[in-house]
């Protein structure tokens, strides 16, 4: 049961330190371009990807911005709190790769170590970011992975004076689903 359980961990970390390679690849390109991002923008559930950000960016003066869909706001929740806290009730979400019920543990302590902020989005911000990220860059996105550009569209402040990167990723989405995003907007 121990190796177990150590496995489990060792497994998370190392999905965490994947993670991060998003983060240090967007900040290195960043740094070419002579950027310094105020503000890094990435997506959260169960917080491996946004915590493996949250690393990537310590010292770099950026500020991390976690993206949760409306309903499903655990980690928002958890950090508001000082403890994980699990989501109860049905709400349902678009952004269905970002429905776990509760924040991992080692993510929430990275993120509460970290001063994480987070943004919580709504399904329409979420469904407008697919269809933009299609228009603007040719880019197929399912509405969870386009979050963080939701999250832009939803708070244009956010962008006002600021560098920022929005990490959009994922593109599981079936075709149908994906032309009712883009023919909506």
């Amino acid at each position: 049961m121990f190796r177990l359980r150590r496995a489990r961990r060792d497994r998370r970390r190392r999905i965490i330190a994947g993670a991060a390679t998003v983060a240090t690849e967007a900040m290195e390109q960043a740094s070419v371009l002579g950027a310094v991002p105020d503000l890094f923008i990435a997506t959260a559930s169960g917080g491996g990807l946004s915590a493996g950000c949250a690393l990537a960016i310590a010292g770099s003066g950026s500020t991390m911005l976690a993206v949760e869909p409306f309903g499903f706001d655990e980690l928002a929740r958890s950090l508001s709190a000082g403890r994980r806290v699990a989501i109860e009730g049905h709400a349902t979400s678009i952004c269905d790769a970002l429905l776990a019920p509760m924040t991992g543990a080692l993510p929430f302590d990275i993120h509460m170590r970290s001063g994480t902020k987070v943004a919580v989005v709504a399904d329409n911000h979420a469904r407008a970011a697919v269809s933009a990220l299609y228009a603007e860059f040719g880019l197929v996105t399912e509405p969870g992975g386009a979050l963080s550009v939701a999250a832009l569209l939803a708070e244009p402040s956010l962008l006002q004076g600021r560098a920022s990167i929005a990490v959009a990723s994922g593109r599981n989405l079936d075709r149908e689903r994906f032309i009712s995003m883009i023919s909506e907007a």
